[in-house]
């Protein structure tokens, strides 16, 4: 019996070391292969099992919420009144009757306060405007607006910079401190705009949620 499995082992010594390799090389990559040894796009959906990714196994940071402002929803505050006119993608203001030079124009924004259990917080808000001389950004400002029985418009002061803009671009700006927003919140996104004469142009405006 000996000889025989003796015979057998010799007369298959090379298929047994090729499977010896075979589980050693598995064994190294399962042990060795991580992250950055993945090509770039190389996993897609159907390499994916179902509900083989969890919520808890996504990195909060990995991802943002962008919240698109319409331009629609830019109106003018105070009195005097701006004259706003709408386009595709647009909002033009104008200066209109009336006396001084500032007018302010706000937006009011629902924002998901949680989305998969998770609450959401305000990372930035993005403007991107066409400003002039004649037509200056003098202050960007964005507040939490909360609503309960008690207090109907309780409002925080999130986002505040006050440099006067006379050119055309996109704006990042950051809350000092993190933003968490609650139940019933949403967030009102103002410009406060000097006129000498001429046009303001509010093109994308942008809120920037993550998951916490």
């Amino acid at each position: 019996m000996r000889s025989g499995i003796a015979g057998h082992i010799r007369g298959n010594a090379v298929a047994y070391l090729a499977l010896a390799i075979a589980l050693s090389g598995t064994a190294y990559a399962a042990g060795k292969i991580g992250s950055k040894d993945i090509k770039a796009g190389a996993v897609k959906s159907k390499q994916i099992a179902d509900d083989g990714i969890k919520s808890k196994d996504l990195n909060k940071k990995a991802f943002a919420i962008r919240l698109n402002v319409p331009p629609t929803s830019w109106v003018t505050a105070g009195v005097p009144d701006a004259d706003v006119t709408y386009f595709v993608g647009s909002a033009r203001v104008e200066k209109g009757g009336g006396a001084g030079s500032f007018r302010n124009v706000f937006a009011n924004v629902q924002v998901p306060n949680q989305i998969g259990g998770r609450r959401m917080e305000l990372k930035s808000f993005e403007v991107c405007y066409g400003a002039a001389a004649t037509a200056v950004l003098d202050e960007v400002t964005v507040r939490t607006i909360k609503s309960t029985s008690a207090t109907p418009f309780a409002d925080t002061t999130v986002i505040s910079d006050g440099t006067d803009r006379s050119d055309a671009g996109c704006r990042k700006y950051k809350p000092s401190e993190a933003v968490v927003l609650g139940p019933s919140e949403f967030l009102e996104p103002a410009l406060s705009l000097e006129f000498g004469g001429g046009q303001f142009n509010i093109y994308r405006t942008t809120a920037v949620l993550q998951p916490r």
